[in-house]
């Protein structure tokens, strides 16, 4: 499909007429209300329940983004808005019938967008509960199956201008950064833990190690180099348990960060942020619904190395929060693979090939 109409209004993508379009069904009446049923949102975005024709269960959900307000787009230099953008140039339309996207329709104004998107409260987990194992194995499937639709097709058009940067989305963690997000937005409860977390972080781990980290993480241009030449694809860039959700037969995608890397980004990224699976069961389940995806069998020589490259560079985005964690990993799992310990040592082999490039 074709570049989507985008309204100059919320209002306008709310007009009776106009929602009976995008959501195939009667309406009549519009109204909002507040969503309840919403957990944290660090990006302080606003979200509305949309209810038509007087019916208490949504129809829809409105999000609702000031870039001024949204500590990802500061700090990934986002003004176009890349979660809009991709819905408009038509791409979430190729994604594969595993994964799917909540979007009907955007309105956008100044200083931010809106974006009417389908109630996927029933699909998630209640209580900020993680992924079950189950619903973990489909969503790496459909993640491969993404990465599949999207191999080695770099973006094009106005898709290339929304994608975020690989190297501007790993420093958007860093130390550095917020500091910086600190002065422009100094109440927000984010910041403030990510630099509590940069702080505690020698304490916890190594100080050498600790320095390495924080380093790679406020200059990820290494990591850029060491990924030079390893097949790419279009990654969500931003998912976790919290930002999917599972319907029985297919993953549903939300606050997607669209960014070009080597797939082992995504993999990393999920997996350290919300797998309840040991790492390397899920990376290999991964790697093997990718093989069947892409048709390619043989000794993929090049996966290990961007695998083990990407996974030092997520352990640096997540360096601070890892540490924040600590005393909270269950030690009795084993390995306890939630312990910023077992992570820095899985990082280790990624940290010298990033030193070598």
């Amino acid at each position: 499909m074709g570049a989507r109409v985008t309204y100059q209004s919320v209002e306008a993508m709310l007009e009776p007429t106009e929602l009976a379009g995008l959501l195939g069904r009667q309406v009549d009446s519009v109204a909002l209300a507040p969503m309840t049923t919403l957990g944290f949102s660090s990006t302080e975005a606003d979200f509305r329940q949309v209810l038509v024709d007087g019916d208490p269960t949504p129809a829809a959900v409105l999000k609702i983004v000031q870039w001024s307000q949204d500590w990802v787009a500061i700090a990934t230099e986002d003004t176009r808005g890349r979660e809009v953008a991709i819905w408009e140039c038509g791409v979430l339309d190729r994604l594969p019938p595993t994964m799917g996207h909540a979007v009907r329709g955007v309105a956008r104004f100044a200083d931010g967008a809106a974006l009417l998107m389908d109630d996927l409260s029933p699909h998630f987990l209640p209580g900020g509960v993680p992924l079950t194992p189950e619903r973990a194995h489909g969503v790496l499937r459909a993640m491969a199956a993404m990465h599949a639709t999207f191999w080695e097709d770099p973006p094009t058009g106005d898709l290339g201008t929304a994608v975020c940067p690989l190297e501007r989305r790993l420093t958007s963690t860093s130390a550095t950064m917020m500091t910086s997000l600190g002065g422009v937005l100094p109440d927000l409860e984010v910041v403030a833990a990510f630099l509590d977390g940069w702080d505690r972080l020698p304490s916890v781990v190594d100080p050498g190690v600790a320095r390495d980290l924080q380093a790679l993480a406020d200059d990820p241009a290494p990591v850029v180099t060491a990924l030079d030449g390893y097949p790419t694809t279009l990654l969500h860039g931003d998912l976790r348990g919290q930002n999917v959700a599972w319907d029985g037969s297919r993953a549903i995608a939300i606050d997607w960060q669209p960014t070009v890397a080597p797939p082992a980004y995504d993999l990393a990224y999920f997996v350290l942020s919300a797998v309840p699976l040991h790492p390397d069961e899920a990376m290999a389940t991964y790697r093997e619904r990718l093989a069947t995806e892409l048709g390619s069998a043989g000794s993929w020589s090049w996966w290990d190395d961007q695998l083990d490259i990407c996974v030092a560079a997520v352990v640096a985005m997540f360096a601070s929060h890892l540490a924040l964690c600590e005393d909270e990993y269950d030690p009795r799992r084993d390995p306890p693979w939630d312990s910023i310990h077992w992570w820095v040592a899985r990082a280790a082999r990624g940290l010298r090939l990033i030193e070598a490039a």
